[in-house]
């Protein structure tokens, strides 16, 4: 997990937060971390330009030439979707699937603030504040079936780089998933929400998200302290970025970022 994720005092803002039975948020991402690891994706599965881009070498592709299906948007649907998933807008209907699932120290304590326990009236309280800026989008992950996996979006604080994050609910480790949505994200924050740079958290005691990061093509930039809130103290993570330019050059050299 990266760490992106949601915010409870963040959310108990909200209106209708305080309606819930409740639980906080789940996704995001950030890590969101914090997720953001968080809402929904796009439009434009990159499919209609398929002709042109078979036109000219392969290094010459533009990247949402090269998009296929496990990078797809679904026009008018605000989901992503990938090979094996489906990064959907989180529904009201769906927080006591995520109070179950994020309802582990596991996840909690690789993530800067899911809080643990995770209640359902912190999910209510998420879903009452997500989406609400379309620049900072929060997902569910799920399987095609609609089989809850995880979280993730895009975590925007004024004046900082956007941060994607994302959480995989332990009983799906160990399968890629975690991989396969922070691609659908990144690609997603280039692409729809138009960002110049994206930075990534990771503790340093979870080298499988750092793995995941690097696969997605960032590049460690250094080490700093973040507050964990599940710990209620500070831990070292360390820190990546990503810009666009190194983004679109791995597409167009046809590694998958």
């Amino acid at each position: 997990m990266t760490m992106l994720e949601f915010d409870r005092q963040e959310a108990k803002q909200a209106p209708g937060a305080q309606d819930a039975l409740g639980a906080q948020e789940a996704s995001g991402a950030q890590d969101a971390s914090g997720a953001q690891e968080a809402s929904g994706a796009q439009e434009a599965s990159g499919a209609q330009d398929a002709p042109r881009a078979q036109e000219a070498p392969r290094a010459q592709e533009a990247p949402r030439a090269q998009a296929t299906r496990a990078q797809a948007t679904r026009e008018g649907t605000g989901e992503l979707w990938t090979e094996r998933l489906v990064l959907r807008a989180p529904r009201r209907q769906d927080a006591r699937a995520i109070a179950r699932l994020i309802n582990d120290r596991r996840i909690a304590e690789n993530t800067a603030r899911i809080p643990h326990p995770y209640s359902l009236a912190d999910a209510y309280a998420f879903l009452a504040q997500a989406n609400r800026d379309p620049g900072a989008p929060s997902f569910l992950v799920t399987l095609a079936d609609g089989t809850l996996v995880g979280g993730g979006g895009i975590h925007v604080v004024s004046g900082r780089d956007p941060e994607p994050g994302y959480w995989i609910g332990v009983p799906y480790w160990g399968r890629g998933y975690a991989t396969e949505a922070a691609r659908a994200l990144v690609d997603h924050a280039f692409t729809e929400l138009g960002c110049a740079r994206l930075a990534c958290r990771a503790r340093v005691s979870n080298p499988a998200s750092r793995r995941v990061l690097e696969k997605c093509g960032f590049q460690w930039t250094g080490v700093s302290l973040i507050r964990i809130h599940a710990l209620q103290s500070s831990a070292p993570v360390d820190c990546f970025r990503l810009d666009r330019g190194l983004w679109a050059s791995l597409k167009s050299w046809g590694r998958r970022t």
